[in-house]
């Protein structure tokens, strides 16, 4: 069975510290992810979320 993170992720999800997280968007910027996308993986979705949750 291959390693955490890598038979969906291919090497994303190994990440064990905050620091590591910081390198999250290189990592997608290198794989051809869009601005866009990784603003959303990074905080994106989280924000919306929240806001929806808080609006009701």
């Amino acid at each position: 069975m291959p390693a955490h993170g890598d038979f969906f992720t291919r090497g994303l999800g190994n990440e064990q510290t905050p620091e590591d997280l910081v390198r999250i968007p290189f990592m997608l910027k290198n794989r051809i992810y869009k601005d866009e996308d990784i603003a959303n993986i990074m905080h994106g979705n989280y924000l919306r979320f929240v806001r929806e949750a808080w609006a009701e």
